[in-house]
């Protein structure tokens, strides 16, 4: 999910983000400066068995009373709206690149809603599929209930008055091995069968199925 956003991030984006947020944290760095600076008191320095000037004390004495505030501390204020700004446009900037990265994301759940899974029966008689509750699903049915992630059976209808002993099913490959075998049988509906999920991203399940007699061994070879 990381690897996703990182790679569906704007890179302009990010770097403007990093820019803007860089210039942010060095005025910060000024305004504490500028504030420790101010708090600091600027004390005269005295020295033993030096003459004091009562001249020189005045102006000392009001080198420590503050003066009054003027244009200049007004316009100190300045650099807070300058922060408050770049706050803002950081902000602005971070809720483009998520609407984008929203906007542009794929919405998975509506692309499986809307692909329809064909099926292609190969060479094999007496192919059907039921939900998990044994409702036959019918050819009109498909798109409906088949879908990614949900699974159903495959079965294939046994033979009458014939020595039917297993089934082997296969979907989307072309050899067989022996996982395909199957000897789960229901006997109400009269047909072997396996359990199936279709996986992400499959639109097509060619399936082929064969049964198999204790005499005549895999029908159809």
């Amino acid at each position: 999910m990381i690897i996703d956003f990182l790679r569906s991030v704007n890179p302009i984006s990010v770097i403007a983000f990093f820019c803007i947020l860089g210039f942010l944290i060095y005025e910060l760095i000024l305004l504490r400066k500028e504030h420790l600076k101010k708090q600091k008191p600027n004390l005269p320095q005295f020295k033993a068995n030096t003459t004091i000037n009562p001249g020189q004390l005045q102006q000392e004495a009001a080198s420590i009373v503050p003066p009054r505030k003027t244009m200049t501390e007004k316009q100190s204020k300045s650099p807070f709206i300058l922060v408050a700004v770049l706050v803002c446009m950081v902000l602005l900037i971070l809720a483009i690149t998520v609407y984008i990265i929203y906007m542009n994301k794929p919405d998975k759940e509506n692309q499986v809603s809307k692909s329809n899974i064909v099926i292609q029966e190969v060479s094999s008689k007496g192919l059907k599929i039921f939900t998990l509750d044994w409702a036959e699903i019918t050819d009109s049915q498909e798109s409906v209930l088949i879908k990614p992630g949900v699974p159903f059976y495959v079965a294939i209808e046994t033979i009458d008055e014939a020595d039917i002993d297993r089934a082997r099913i296969r979907i989307n490959e072309n050899d067989w091995n022996i996982k395909h075998i199957s000897d789960r049988f229901n006997k109400e509906k009269r047909v072997y069968y396996m359990e199936y999920t279709v996986a992400t991203g499959e639109s097509i399940l060619k399936i082929d199925a064969q049964l198999h007699s204790e005499t005549d061994g895999w029908l159809g070879d």
